[in-house]
């Protein structure tokens, strides 16, 4: 039984022993104390592994042995386990196990779990909690937002929730996600005539950027769409009046970033009407 956990932190319980030989079927007896005198369940089995869907959280103790096939019963094993699945974890909502978290937003979610005053959040850059990024164990609602910016990279998270009467019940499994670059800002707009320029920061070595110019902050009429390695985009000019833009990062391995922000830009009319003022007795002449 050297192999067998002897911590479980979900339900059913289910342990798992390694089956005899010679043994037909098997006798089992949990206990709460060593000597066996508080006997929470006895039973005989001729399947492992051992389950129960009804323990309560706590200490205790395990005395199985093998029965063959002539009912002769052999030597017990005994073992000490403890049982920590309450209160459960919450229903996960987002990130989702390899999900995605907005650079800007930043937030964590998931469901109300009834018995839980408050939550414990951690984030590591590995799947054992060795070292920890974020360590917050008062909170209170059910969702959680990052005050820093974690740098882009591939990170993982759990929670566990905290109640009144059963104190700290058991982490979710590690949940890798992805923290995106975000869409690089803009930072230089040049006019001509006929076209005009978008500048924004190079990114890191492989990545590529994907823009798009529209009439509506929706983008659903969309001007010009175009992936790109470079960090300036030249395209023609639209007539004047307010345009929207946006940038997303598009990473070396082809995993696109959410769209950053949308810009507004007022372009300026190549003929604004107040210059065809002095003109309108003669357009009217002409009409």
């Amino acid at each position: 039984m050297t192999q067998t956990p002897a911590v479980y932190e979900r339900l059913p319980l289910v342990i798992t022993l390694p089956a005899l030989a010679d043994a037909s079927s098997y006798r089992a007896q949990i206990a709460k104390d060593q000597n066996f005198d508080n006997m929470w369940a006895e039973f005989t089995t001729a399947k492992l592994p051992f389950r129960d869907g009804d323990i309560p959280d706590g200490d205790y103790w395990l005395r199985v042995r093998g029965i063959d096939a002539v009912g002769i019963e052999g030597r017990d094993a005994i073992m000490s386990f403890t049982l920590n699945a309450r209160p459960e974890p919450p229903f996960v909502i987002a990130p989702l196990p390899d999900g995605v978290v907005d650079p800007i937003t930043r937030e964590f979610q998931w469901a109300i779990q009834s018995e839980a005053a408050h939550y414990i959040v951690m984030i590591s850059q590995d799947s054992k909690f060795s070292t920890t990024i974020v360590h917050d164990a008062k909170v209170t609602d059910n969702k959680f937002r990052l005050s820093d910016p974690l740098s882009p990279g591939h990170y993982f998270w759990r929670i566990a929730s905290v109640s009144a009467t059963e104190g700290t019940g058991p982490f979710t499994d590690a949940m890798p996600f992805r923290m995106p670059f975000p869409g690089p800002a803009m930072e230089e707009t040049k006019f001509d005539k006929s076209q005009m320029t978008f500048a924004w920061r190079a990114g890191a070595e492989g990545q590529r950027f994907h823009f798009q110019l529209a009439r509506d902050k929706e983008f659903k009429q969309i001007l010009h769409d175009e992936n790109t390695a470079a960090t300036q985009l030249t395209v023609k000019r639209p007539d004047g009046g307010k345009y929207f833009l946006r940038t997303k990062t598009i990473e070396s391995d082809g995993f696109e970033g959410p769209w950053g922000q949308p810009q507004a830009i007022d372009i300026p009319y190549a003929n604004p009407y107040w210059k065809l003022l002095p003109l309108m007795p003669l357009i009217d002449l002409l009409l």
